[in-house]
């Protein structure tokens, strides 16, 4: 708790503040409360175990600032289970718009490769990894080529192009451009 305190990018504690917060806590009786010199080092540790440094940059006008590196950061919130349940991977098309990832733009506007490459059932056959622009065989034996995958009200759907086996060229064949809704 109190490296949070200590870390809120809006709100830093001096290590004025920190002490005196130190000093009212082992005042108030609580139990194993660190020095500031043992909390220094902690957090030193711990930044260290998680390799994700800051890095110093400086704008254009002069103004510096530090930044951690994103892909380190995304693959700490994937790992974490308490975080994981709560990403968002796929455009969610529903009612009114109150996140970020519900909005239309996500189906209408952004390139089809920007979006989530991947769809896996997790809890059926979580070995099992479909991908967009590749042809995947449907429960009913029907095949489609997936170009997006999204959610409409919590279900999990794909935008598809329906795709045929044409045997006098041996090869599948989109049967039309019209792409339709999968649900799985």
């Amino acid at each position: 708790m109190l490296d949070l305190l200590d870390k809120q990018p809006r709100q830093r504690l001096s290590d004025s503040q920190l002490k005196s917060i130190l000093w009212v806590m082992r005042e108030c009786g609580c139990k194993d409360v660190p020095t500031f010199t043992q909390l220094r080092k902690q957090q030193t540790t711990i930044s260290h175990h998680l390799d994700i440094p800051s890095e110093h940059h400086t704008s254009a006008v002069g103004n510096h600032f530090y930044m951690n590196h994103l892909c380190k950061l995304f693959a700490l919130d994937w790992s974490n289970p308490l975080v994981r349940p709560h990403l968002h991977l796929y455009p969610e098309l529903s009612g009114p718009i109150k996140e970020s990832w519900q909005a239309e733009k996500w189906t209408k506007e952004v390139d089809l490769d920007k979006l989530s490459p991947m769809w896996a059932d997790w809890k059926q056959s979580p070995h099992r990894h479909y991908y967009i622009k590749e042809l995947a065989q449907l429960q009913d034996n029907t095949y489609v080529v997936p170009l997006r995958w999204i959610t409409v009200d919590g279900q999990e759907y794909m935008d598809a192009l329906p795709a045929y086996y044409d045997e006098n060229v041996g090869i599948y064949i989109y049967s039309s451009w019209r792409i339709s809704e999968v649900s799985f």
